[in-house]
């Protein structure tokens, strides 16, 4: 029985995880038997390139799937046509019994999987902890002070070194504060330095912000994934993806609801039941609840998503069903009209935060860029703000809509007096705080658009530099 898979989908595995590009021949995916049991299934028949179909995300806050229309899905005892689900439904969250029984398959197949992963789990461990320098095409693991730095060394040494060689070396440098920062003491800046031709490989191949990881992270075995997730939630987030402190301490990850990366730490999330990945307002940014239980959490269909993507037609014996995206899915092999339905289907045009649509903006602003000749900064290509990942990133060109403006407040520089406000700026992959200096802040109203260009982050915070240029952006006069 032939069945569409969408490219962003999650297949499960008996090593844990893939999606269906990584698919090969022989790879084993699991899939449930009329005896309603989790079984490997090997992939022997040639998998055709994948063609765009209409497909279907459903976003509950701690759970994100996406389906071909047509199928069907399991909700308790009762089967559900897919295109019935609305926004305010329960989600129909996998069963328990399916959960355990893949806790089965990955204990029975663990042995196997430990002798034949290529990373180890001291590999798994210490790449979540560290940033990379591509200049120097080694790994950093940056420390706070001098002792965390020396005890951390030693077990770097005698873990990550011991399990695959290469060269650690060690600096302190100190961070230049300007003259005018009046009673601020130089920090010390304390890194580890790793060489490793086969770490640093791995590492590049990580970039949240890109829906980058490297597969080998979760398709090696499952308990891999959680020794990578255990230290990436406990502090090593910061070397990977974009995320704000807000509301009294409560932790949010950026993430396009359309991402791999989003479906790999939130659904495991509902296995794992240790952490909890929720959105409220802002589908694309996730809140990192830590111990929360999984079944008291919210179970309602917040949005639903169409879009035409890519998919994969897999083959599976006649009458199984499987799970995707963590949901109970009993697949149909479609008749041609059908498909050729899924294939007509056209993405509408993507309405970004108040029908913005930030990249036909940038597009006309580039566009318009030989009567700009101010500041050649205007030429760098745009950065959206989910690509911010560094903390000191500098020169910035970003778009995006100014919103939950605060006070106007008058404070001195080394430059004079001036008057600065504090608000967040979004665009169509999520939003970050920014401070805003100048007389920009006058007559600045929530809503507008604004370019900026040469802007900088500092302590997390977004601002515009003096040197800079922040311009209010009318959509409708661009082409003018």
């Amino acid at each position: 029985m032939k069945i569409l898979i969408p490219e962003t989908s999650i297949l499960l595995t008996p090593k844990g995880y893939c999606f269906p590009e990584e698919i090969e021949y022989g790879t084993e995916i699991l899939i449930v038997n009329q005896a309603k049991e989790l079984v490997p299934h090997p992939i022997i028949e040639p998998i055709p390139e994948p063609k765009s179909y209409h497909t279907k995300t459903i976003l509950g806050p701690s759970l994100t799937f996406t389906l071909i229309p047509n199928y069907k899905v399991h909700f308790n005892d009762e089967l559900r046509d897919f295109n019935s689900l609305k926004v305010g439904h329960v989600m129909p969250i996998l069963d328990k019994i399916f959960v355990e029984n893949f806790e089965k398959v990955i204990e029975e197949f663990a042995e196997a999987n430990s002798k034949t992963s290529p990373i180890s789990p001291t590999f798994a461990t210490y790449l979540a902890k560290c940033v990379l320098h591509e200049n120097q095409e080694l790994v950093v693991f940056p420390f706070d002070d001098e002792q965390s730095a020396h005890e951390n060394g030693k077990k770097i040494q005698n873990e990550l070194v011991k399990d695959m060689g290469g060269e650690l070396s060690y600096i302190a440098t100190r961070k230049n504060y300007h003259r005018y920062s009046y009673g601020k003491m130089k920090s010390r800046n304390h890194k580890i330095f790793f060489r490793n031709n086969e770490f640093y490989e791995s590492r590049k191949k990580f970039n949240f912000n890109f829906d980058m990881i490297d597969n080998q992270i979760y398709s090696n075995g499952f308990i891999l994934f959680i020794y990578f997730l255990q230290h990436f939630f406990n502090g090593g987030y910061v070397h990977h993806i974009q995320f704000f402190i807000r509301d009294r301490n409560k932790l949010f990850f950026s993430l396009s609801w359309d991402s791999k990366i989003r479906k790999l730490l939130q659904n495991t999330c509902l296995i794992w039941n240790k952490y909890l990945l929720s959105f409220n307002e802002n589908i694309n940014e996730l809140e990192f609840i830590s111990g929360d239980d999984i079944n008291q959490s919210r179970k309602i269909i917040y949005e639903i998503k169409d879009q035409s993507q890519k998919c994969y037609q897999i083959d599976i014996p006649f009458g199984s069903q499987i799970i995707i995206d963590f949901m109970f899915v009993k697949p149909f092999e479609l008749s041609e009209t059908e498909i050729e339905e899924l294939e007509k289907y056209v993405t509408p045009s993507e309405n970004y935060a108040g029908d913005i649509n930030f990249e036909q903006i940038r597009r006309q602003l580039m566009s318009n860029l030989s009567r700009e000749t101010s500041f050649k900064s205007d030429s760098l290509p745009f950065v959206k703000i989910n690509q911010i990942v560094s903390s000191d990133a500098s020169n910035l060109h970003i778009l995006g809509k100014f919103d939950r403006k605060g006070e106007v407040r008058s404070s001195t520089t080394r430059y004079g007096k001036t008057s600065s406000m504090i608000g967040f700026l979004s665009d169509d992959t999520g939003e970050r705080k920014i401070k805003l200096w100048g007389d920009i802040v006058h007559n600045l109203q929530n809503g507008t658009i604004l370019e900026l260009v040469g802007a900088y982050v500092k302590n997390e915070i977004l601002q515009n530099k003096r040197a800079g240029r922040v311009t209010k952006i009318n959509p409708k006069t661009l082409g003018n």
